[in-house]
C-alpha cells in the first residue's frame, strides 16, 4: 500500500483558506482590468462610428460599417451589395480616405 503524503506546505487542512484572499484579490485586480479594457474599447468604437458617420456617402458608409462593424469579408460585402470585390476594394479605399480627412484619432 502506499502512503500519501500532501505537497510540502500543505497540511491538508486550511490551505484553500489560506489563498482566499489572495484569490479574491486577483479577482478585484481582473476585474478592474476587465472594466478599463472594455472602457477603451468602448471610447475607440465610438470613434470608429464617428469616422464611419462623417461619411456623407451611403455606399461607402455601408462598406465601412459591413467591413468594421460587421466583420464581413471584401467577398461577402461585393455579394451582398451586387458588386465586383474589385469595385468594393476601391469603394473602401475611397471611404478611409475621405474618413481619415474628416476625422483626427488620438490614440
Amino acid at each position: 500500500m502506499l502512503d500519501y503524503k500532501p505537497p510540502s506546505g500543505n497540511t491538508g487542512s486550511g490551505g484553500s483558506a489560506d489563498r482566499m484572499p489572495d484569490t479574491i484579490g486577483k479577482i478585484i485586480e481582473l476585474e478592474e482590468r476587465a472594466n478599463s479594457l472594455k472602457k477603451a474599447y468602448l471610447e475607440v468604437y465610438e470613434t470608429a462610428e464617428k469616422a464611419k458617420n462623417s461619411l456623407n456617402n451611403l455606399i461607402l458608409r455601408d462598406v465601412i460599417d459591413r467591413r468594421y462593424f460587421l466583420y464581413e469579408t471584401f467577398p461577402e460585402i461585393a455579394e451582398h451589395m451586387n458588386y465586383t470585390e474589385r469595385h468594393v476594394k476601391r469603394l473602401h479605399g475611397q471611404a478611409l480616405q475621405k474618413m481619415s480627412l474628416n476625422v483626427t484619432v488620438d490614440l
